[in-house]
């Protein structure tokens, strides 16, 4: 049997060109992403993204204080738990969405794949997409919501590294060389960006 120029075999299983490039590609990305990890278990205390109930009701009291000239009990009407709770909570969501927060998470490679990932889930509207987009939204609401910020932060990140991957198939269309800047400079930034400010407040390394 004639096997096309093109066909190339990995572990005994013959691929095409496309094909194995793609499979690289996720190769590439589990191991950057693998190498972060790696990095993020000499962080002693990370940043928490936790609600505490206290600040709700800080901010419920700040609010009403700059109310000034208004009946208090009107006040309390528009500046209440509930929706101090909801504005927070938002904060606290977004925040975890920050350019700079995503960067030490992902690296500029991580970034531009969960960017394409969210593009395509958009376009497509796939339901494993939407599924898989859904699981990342619920590690955020569980980083919220959650006192254990280790805990949070790992369950956050492992979402979106996992939901990342699925951009592999427009990745491998962007040109080699463009892939491999890609690899070399989230490489140098992830080792480069070690002390893991954005979510780390104490690291160090036995």
């Amino acid at each position: 049997m004639t096997v096309p120029a093109d066909t190339y075999f990995l572990f005994g299983k013959s691929m095409d060109k496309s094909k194995l490039k793609r499979a690289l590609v996720v190769f590439v990305l589990i191991v950057l992403f693998s190498f972060r990890l790696w990095q993020t278990t000499g962080c002693q205390k990370f940043k928490s993204f936790y609600l505490n109930p206290q600040a709700v009701t800080i901010k419920v009291e700040e609010d009403v204080g700059t109310d000034r000239g208004v009946d208090r009990n009107i006040s309390r009407f528009f500046h209440n738990k509930y929706q101090s709770r909801f504005v927070l909570t938002v904060q606290s969501m977004t925040s975890m969405l920050d350019a700079r927060l995503l960067t030490d998470v992902l690296g500029p490679l991580g970034v531009l794949a969960f960017a394409v990932s969210v593009y395509t889930t958009i376009k497509t509207k796939k339901i494993l997409g939407i599924l898989h987009f859904f699981i990342v939204f619920l590690a955020v609401l569980f980083a919220t919501f959650t006192p254990y910020a280790k805990q949070g932060f790992y369950l956050w990140a492992v979402a979106l590294y996992s939901f990342s991957l699925r951009s592999s198939k427009t990745i491998v269309k962007l040109p080699t060389w463009l892939i491999l800047l890609l690899v070399v400079a989230t490489f140098w930034y992830f080792s480069f960006s070690w002390q893991l400010e954005s979510f780390c407040h104490d690291i160090f390394f036995n």
